[in-house]
């Protein structure tokens, strides 16, 4: 109920009443879920509460107790942008599908929700792929002849924004390399009855679709359909004419996006990294993935050979119901060889 609770406050943008009840969750339970604490981050990026959401940020990654929300922060901080780190997130994101759906909804469009916020577009995006190719959120992207289609129902804000940033790029890349468009251009807000009440366009979600749409792309270019009000939708002769132009204008990154998809630089980073020897911060053996060697202290040391690497992963992840009691702690991890 109280995480419930903390999700409205964090959609309002409501810091004070937010943090009431983010402490309220601490005090009753041994740690809050990956859910409450990226709520908290967006909340707090949302009214540029950085040094707030740094604070927040560093007591994910240092947890001693939720493993799951350990790896979410580091994420976060950018620990696991390597290719050769990313195993440990994956581990964690296949063990997300042996939870029910609806867990699972909640669970990526948390971090999400916190990436978008604190301007970590890059890692959104990957977060975002990373959900979609494991089944979740099936219905975002359609494109045949007559329609290409963005469908983001059951998305918070932060998820939409990254959605819709990936769609647009993906249709301006489509358009530079064939004239052929579709008839129609849809994004899809709402499903049931919502689709004919008008009240919808009032929704976190429709707002944030408007909120995008009226920051990156020129006005009217997406408007509420007639006959459905869950449904926003660009005829071809108007797509042709919106990305024509913002081909003439280059507004297009380096890697050809029209919304760039990059990572904002993290103060904290620096703060931290200061600390550890080569300005380097490194995670303990424990989260160490990349099958060559951990450090510890500045030394280097062997990994276990790799069947003991695996047990001692699928150990780190074990009680993944963000929070659990039963989650082991860092010296059961490093001693499961035994």
């Amino acid at each position: 109920m109280l995480d419930a609770v903390l999700s409205v406050y964090s959609f309002a943008g409501l810091v004070e009443e937010s943090e009431e009840d983010f402490q309220e969750i601490k005090n009753l339970v041994i740690s809050p879920s990956i859910i409450c604490y990226c709520m908290m981050l967006a909340v707090y990026a949302k009214n540029e509460r950085l040094d707030n959401a740094y604070s927040l940020l560093e007591e994910m990654a240092h947890s001693k107790k939720s493993n799951v929300v350990q790896a979410i922060g580091q994420l976060i901080q950018g620990d696991f942008d390597d290719e050769s780190n990313w195993q440990i997130m994956d581990y964690v994101f296949d063990q997300i599908n042996a939870q029910v759906c609806g867990f699972g909804m909640r669970f990526y469009n948390s971090p999400l929700e916190a990436l978008w916020w604190l301007g970590q577009r890059a890692r959104a995006a990957r977060v975002l792929n990373e959900a979609f190719k494991r089944g979740f959120f099936p219905e975002l992207f359609r494109q045949n002849k007559l329609l290409w289609s963005l469908d983001v129902h059951r998305m918070w804000p932060g998820s939409t924004s990254i959605a819709l940033s990936i769609w647009l790029n993906d249709l301006y890349g489509e358009f530079k390399d064939r004239s052929d468009l579709p008839h129609v251009t849809s994004m899809v807000i709402a499903h049931g009855k919502m689709e004919r009440d008008s009240a919808v366009h009032e929704s976190p979600i429709a707002k944030a679709v408007l909120s995008f749409l009226e920051t990156n792309l020129p006005p009217s270019s997406f408007s509420f359909s007639g006959w459905n009000e869950g449904r926003l939708i660009c005829q071809r002769k108007q797509l042709s004419a919106l990305l024509s132009a913002l081909k003439e204008s280059s507004v297009e990154s380096d890697k050809g996006e029209i919304i760039p998809l990059s990572n904002s630089p993290l103060p904290i980073n620096a703060t931290v990294r200061s600390s550890y020897p080569n300005g380097r911060r490194d995670r303990p053996s424990a989260l160490d993935a990349d099958g060559t060697k951990t450090i510890l202290n500045g030394t280097e040391t062997a990994l276990l050979p790799s069947k003991w690497e695996k047990h001692r992963i699928r150990i780190l992840i074990d009680g993944l119901d963000c929070g659990s009691s039963k989650t082991p702690d860092m010296a059961t991890v490093q001693n499961s060889k035994e």
